[in-house]
Formats: structure tokens, C-alpha cells, sequence
């Protein structure tokens, strides 16, 4: 039997909060970086992407 008031929205953004909140603190902390979600190279200054190693 379903509730009678799920409370969709509350509970969506409690999760979304608890989630970005992890999130930013793994970035911060230094155990990843957002270079490591350049999946494509959008990040990288294009000299140090032509394979010269400068």
C-alpha cells in the first residue's frame, strides 16, 4: 500500500543535497580533482594536450 504522503519534493532534495554535498567533499579534499571528470579534454590548455609535453 503506498503512502498517503510521499513527500516526493522533500525527500529529492535531501538527496540531492546529501549527494553534491559528498561530492564536494571528495573534491576538496584532494582524493579526486575535476580534472579527473575531463573525460574529453575540455579542460586541458591545448599545449598541454599536443603531445609535446609542454
Amino acid at each position: 500500500m503506498a503512502p498517503v504522503d510521499p513527500q516526493l519534493k522533500k525527500r529529492a532534495l535531501i538527496v540531492t543535497v546529501v549527494l553534491w554535498s559528498i561530492t564536494m567533499v571528495v573534491i576538496l579534499s584532494g582524493v579526486i580533482e575535476v580534472e579527473d571528470f575531463d573525460w574529453f579534454d575540455h579542460f586541458t590548455p591545448p599545449s598541454a594536450n599536443d603531445g609535446t609535453g609542454g
